[in-house]
């Protein structure tokens, strides 16, 4: 939660009751938001639960707050006209999209991304105690010096670092100009261009059952269908895959996610990787 400015002279409860009200009436909660929890509101005012109890049924009292049993409390729509003077829902209006929503277990998955209490298994990112942030720090210390530009880079990539990767290919027998490379963001934005680049809507995306979640989103959102495919001990069916082809018989694409799959963390093996393979080159 942000500072507050607690006041000099009010009782505490006061305190946390004038600090919601400024919330709601400068727009920054709105009706129907979730507050924060007891807990967090107590810690941020460092006063115990008991005192938020009181201020918060106060707030319901007036109906500026309302419970929800079993979720928690949110800012009431009952007199949001009597205090928030007009104040846009922008919260509200963001949830739309052109776009089809998550499914309702991909927004639980979400929320569960911003609990602390909850250990981030699927993520693949290390707990902030093990990051080197003193050899980051001093990397960024070497290199500070060397910082020029002031502008837009090339689109398509810092030069040295296309150069470099070329180079590397190379070595593997993959012969392709820096000119040819293009650094993206991360795998979401190399899914997105492709799927923009080389898939037409309707297209028809194959992938394991289950899948990396954050990609399901960016097929969608482009107009794609998604098919599960068996996906058990780390090994994909083709047997369900190939029915699968035939039966739909339209444009396809296979996406996978071979080694250390997201979210099981399983390995196809080289088997497995050459069915597929043979597969691919059939269809």
């Amino acid at each position: 939660m942000p500072s507050i400015n607690h006041g000099e002279h009010l009782p505490q409860y006061l305190k946390v009751i004038t600090f919601i009200q400024n919330k709601i009436s400068n727009g920054e909660w709105t009706f129907g938001q979730k507050l924060p929890s007891q807990r967090a509101i107590a810690a941020a005012f460092n006063v115990n639960r008991t005192t938020i109890i009181h201020a918060l049924e106060e707030l319901k009292a007036q109906g500026i707050l309302e419970s929800k049993p079993g979720s928690g409390t949110y800012v009431s729509n009952q007199s949001w006209s009597n205090i928030s003077k007009q104040v846009i829902n922008w919260n509200a209006i963001s949830q739309y999209s052109f776009h089809a929503g998550n499914p309702r277990t991909i927004q639980k998955i979400n929320d569960y991304e911003t609990d602390s209490t909850v250990i981030q298994l699927g993520k693949g990112e290390l707990h902030p105690s093990l990051f080197p942030t003193q050899a980051f720090r001093t990397s960024v210390e070497n290199i500070s010096g060397s910082f020029n530009l002031c502008g837009y880079s090339d689109g398509a990539g810092e030069i040295p670092l296309r150069e470099a990767i070329s180079a590397r290919l190379q070595e593997e027998g993959i012969h392709y100009s820096s000119s040819s490379i293009l650094i993206v963001s991360g795998a979401l934005q190399a899914l997105q261009l492709i799927s923009m680049g080389l898939l037409q809507q309707g297209t028809y995306v194959y992938l394991e059952q289950p899948s990396y979640i954050y990609s399901l989103q960016v097929f969608r959102s482009l107009g794609m269908h998604l098919k599960g495919v068996a996906y058990t001990g780390g090994e994909l069916d083709v047997h369900d895959l190939e029915t699968q082809i035939r039966a739909n018989k339209k444009p396809s694409m296979l996406y996978l996610n071979p080694t250390f799959q997201n979210p099981t963390s399983k390995t196809m093996s080289w088997n497995n990787k050459q069915d597929v393979l043979a597969l691919a080159k059939a269809y």
